[in-house]
């Protein structure tokens, strides 16, 4: 064997012991021993057979380790948990995503290692230590989803309340009986965010948009309301601008009267009078000249001349309430 290929075997050497736990037990040792069933029922069948088969996925992640397949090397130990849970399987299992680049999962394998493996494990400094190293690069979801069931986060099951994550959004979610809760969440490396996940109440109807629309010319058929301004808006603008024009008008013949004023007695204080009143008359032209441009530019572009009928709406969306009409 190269050294290259002996280096894996041995970071997996501690691991020996996982595959003689799994081993099921021989036939001769259930012969010397007194009392022993003839037979094995359904329910210890089912036990036997997975024990072998943790047994074979766990061989398959130490080959496949061995081999530089990290990837699949994971899912084999995983697949030996799951089937006969081990620390061990999960230790292993750890290794490989990390070297597979998978951290977040590997940062979440660790921990579950240190919950599950003995105190005196030999592995959890280093467990820990690894912990360590990932974390930084890391997010956290502290998910609180009391009373829901198969909590997910990016549609994988968790069975933790808080669960290492890569920088970026995520999804969240759980179900309440049939009534399904989500929430999206970013979180950033070396960040902790925490996540609430709330059932809904039973008997909560779904969000519903509704629009009524009500015209007093019609006895309350529905009608579907014109775009644009009223022409109501081109006559106030109209009336503002003929009193703009009326005051200007009066403005400068007061002016005029004051300079007739000032020239016959050039007083300081009749030119004072006469500048301030050149002003006003000013402003006044102005202001006018201005509700003209607008009332005419509203007349060619914004004003609805072609609709006859006038409505109000009302729109309601869970909490929420809109108003509005046109005319």
């Amino acid at each position: 064997m190269s050294l290259r290929r002996l280096i894996p075997a041995l970071a997996l050497a501690p691991t020996v012991a996982m595959v003689v736990l799994l081993c099921p037990t021989s036939a001769s040792a259930q012969e010397a021993q007194p009392g022993a069933a003839a037979h094995v029922d359904a329910a210890g069948a089912e036990t036997e057979d997975k024990k072998i088969a943790a047994q074979r996925a766990f061989a398959e992640g130490q080959r496949a380790y061995g081999a530089g397949d990290y990837r699949h090397a994971a899912d084999s130990f995983e697949l030996a948990y799951k089937l006969k849970p081990h620390p061990d399987a999960l230790w292993n299992a750890a290794r490989a995503r990390q070297r597979s680049g998978d951290i977040a999962r590997a940062a979440n394998l660790f921990t579950k290692f240190l919950k599950e493996a003995p105190p005196n494990s030999r592995d959890r400094n280093t467990a820990q230590t690894a912990l360590r190293q990932l974390s930084p690069k890391l997010g956290q979801l502290e998910i609180h989803a009391v009373g829901l069931d198969d909590v997910k986060v990016d549609r994988e099951l968790v069975d933790t309340a808080t669960v290492y994550v890569n920088p970026g959004a995520h999804v969240v979610e759980a179900h309440a009986g049939d009534r399904p809760v989500q929430q999206a969440q970013s979180v950033e490396a070396g960040e902790v965010q925490s996540v609430a996940l709330v059932a809904p109440p039973e008997n909560a109807p779904p969000p519903e948009q509704a629009t009524l629309v009500v015209n007093p010319s019609t006895n309350g058929d529905t009608v579907k309301p014109h775009h644009g301004w009223s022409p109501v808006v081109v006559i106030v603008g109209g009336v503002l601008t003929a009193a703009g024009a009326i005051t200007t008008i009066i403005s400068g013949l007061d002016t005029t009267s004051q300079k007739t004023k000032f020239d016959n007695s050039p007083t300081q204080a009749n030119l004072d009078s006469g500048r301030s009143k050149e002003t006003r008359t000013n402003v006044a032209l102005g202001v006018t000249v201005g509700l003209g441009v607008l009332t005419g530019a509203a007349a060619i572009w914004l004003v609805d001349w072609k609709g006859k009928d006038r409505s109000v709406q009302v729109g309601v969306s869970g909490t929420s309430m809109q108003l509005g009409g046109s005319f």
